[in-house]
């Protein structure tokens, strides 16, 4: 054997070649062969050529000079010119792509613009994993769409901020005939009536599996059917969400008609298998509330029944803080957390660490609003599963032990320190949106009081009156995970921005010392009857889960929750 590498010990789907012949004489019984099967025998020898051609095409001699490679070809075809099947192949010199046939226009009117085309060649497969300077699977979804002239969607999970992505590219497309169907499901409860009612409305053929306890569907997949011959489909693991499509650790192949033709056949009779089962019936607006509403009954538990943990960024900013008392004996300590990744959780969990649960170190947790308290609270008797836990100062509420208090800067401001507050009275303080602590009556508390453990809360240090908050620990901050972090790492979902276009003018207000007068602005924007019309208008048509603030106390600890 001339090469003992050449055919290594494993398993092979190889034409045997000429080349190949003193290498399998020595293997004698040790290489294992069998005839090819007729009907696979094109695709077979068909393979074998392209692979050929495409490395002869490839080197010294033909690379970079499309010319003598479209002759290469040309003379290939001519080899089978006596077949049927290549007539009118040949290439046209220099080799030119036709990449569309537009749609003539009305009389007098110029053709229709080309569709966008994806980022991913029409006759390419490719594999979408969301990665930084690579596609996106929600912007080559909307091209995907945009070209289609049929779209079949599998999908076990359809959310409102999913659909929302590809909503305007779906309607076009239903609007100028293309038929789309769609199968999802009911399992879990995750699947938005509002989204599916969205998809009717616009057109669509769309089909629900109503079973709750489990569910056969779990695929995620799209077929994009074109009359060229182009069709895509993606196959992978991303749901119609909103951090599915854009920032989940998500992957997805995307095959092509023109190179994997027969898996595209498979999806297509999966499909049609799917739409003609009896498991999947079309889309009941009352049928799917009574199936989601049977789930949820059986989803709610008591707070107190569960054991709140810290998520895994949470977790670490949680050892910060740790680091920062015991290696630097540090005991003021800022966390920066942008709002919804759990502030008040990582203070309810660094409070218990801190503390013993047959004596909890006294504690004073300060914030601005009792709506804050109030969640603060809650989370803090859930962490610590002690229902009776805390007391709230604020309002009409007065404390009874003042041992563990919850209270607003606004009542303690009331106070006359020194008669009604030792300095050490509390071991533990905890002062939420500490960006307020420039205000003199947070610097009048602060001054005054000397806990053993100082802790602020906040998402925003930076202060457009320049007042740096960090003094009051040093000027450092112990740990944080500002909002863009949150996003990047799939803790926060992205923002979405509606935004109107008013025309509002504002050339002649005046402006003076870095600001507009505020009673002409307040002219422009709120004595214009049909600006304010146009904007109550476009609130109307977001539906009710973009336009809908979070309920008091839901999450871990209201809107801080994790």
């Amino acid at each position: 054997m001339s090469d003992p590498g050449s055919l290594p010990p494993g398993l092979y789907e190889r034409l045997i070649t000429t080349g190949m012949a003193s290498d399998l004489a020595e293997l004698g019984e040790l290489a294992m062969a069998s005839p090819v099967v007729e009907a696979e025998s094109p695709i077979r020898l068909a393979d074998h050529l392209r692979r050929i051609a495409e490395r002869v095409l490839a080197g010294h001699r033909y690379a970079s000079n499309s010319r003598a490679q479209a002759e290469l070809v040309n003379r290939l075809i001519e080899a089978l010119h006596d077949q049927q099947a290549v007539t009118g192949e040949y290439i046209v010199e220099p080799p030119r792509l036709l990449e569309a046939v537009l749609t003539a226009g009305s009389p007098g009117f110029a053709v229709s613009a080309p569709p966008v085309r994806p980022s991913i060649p029409l006759s390419d497969d490719s594999l979408l994993v969301n990665a930084r300077a690579e596609p996106k699977l929600a912007a080559e979804l909307r091209h995907e769409i945009r070209s289609a002239d049929r779209i079949d969607l599998l999908c076990a999970f359809i959310v409102w901020t999913g659909l929302r992505v590809v909503l305007d590219e779906l309607r076009e497309a239903c609007a100028r005939g293309a038929p789309v169907r769609v199968i999802t499901s009911t399992y879990t409860g995750i699947t938005d009536a509002r989204a599916l009612d969205e998809l009717v409305a616009m057109g669509a053929d769309v089909r629900v599996s109503y079973e709750v306890g489990a569910t056969r569907l779990h695929a995620k997949a799209w077929l994009f059917e074109r009359n060229t011959g182009f069709g895509t489909a993606y196959i992978g693991s991303s749901n119609l969400t909103h951090t599915a499509l854009h920032d989940g650790i998500e992957w997805n192949v995307r095959l092509s008609q023109h190179n994997s033709a027969r898996l595209l056949d498979r999806f297509r009779a999966a499909f049609e298998t799917y739409w003609a089962d009896s498991q999947f019936e079309p889309y009941d607006r009352n049928k799917f509330a009574a199936a989601i509403g049977s789930i949820r009954k059986t989803d709610s538990l008591p707070i107190a029944m569960l054991d709140v943990r810290p998520l895994d960024f949470q977790a670490r900013i949680l050892e910060r803080l740790q680091i920062e008392r015991e290696r630097f004996d540090r005991h003021r300590n800022l966390i920066v957390a942008a709002t919804g990744t759990g502030k008040t959780v990582m203070a309810a969990l660094d409070y218990a660490r801190l503390t013993k649960p047959q004596k909890r170190s006294s504690l004073l947790f300060v914030a601005h609003r009792e709506e804050i308290l109030e969640q603060s609270l809650a989370t803090f008797r859930a962490v610590l599963k002690d229902g009776n836990f805390g007391e709230l100062l604020v309002g009409r509420y007065r404390p009874k032990q003042a041992t563990h208090v919850f209270a607003s800067i606004q009542s303690l401001a009331q106070l006359d320190l020194v008669r009604d507050l030792r300095p050490d009275q509390y071991e533990i303080v905890i002062v939420d949106e500490f960006h307020h602590a420039a205000a003199p009556t947070y610097r009048r508390l602060l001054s005054y009081i000397t806990p053993v453990e100082l802790l602020g809360l906040t998402a925003t240090p930076e202060r457009s009156d320049l007042q740096d908050i960090t003094a009051w620990f040093g000027n450092r901050i112990a740990a944080e995970l500002r909002l863009w972090e949150a996003i990047d790492y799939g803790y926060l979902c992205p923002f979405q921005y509606f935004g109107i276009s008013d025309a509002s003018n504002l050339e002649g207000i005046e402006f003076k010392r870095g600001r507009y007068n505020l009673d002409e602005l307040e002219r422009v924007y709120t004595g214009n009857d049909a600006r304010v019309a146009m904007i109550i208008d476009a609130v109307r048509r977001l539906p009710p889960a973009v336009r809908t603030w979070p309920q008091k106390g839901s999450g871990q600890g209201g809107p801080d929750g994790a």
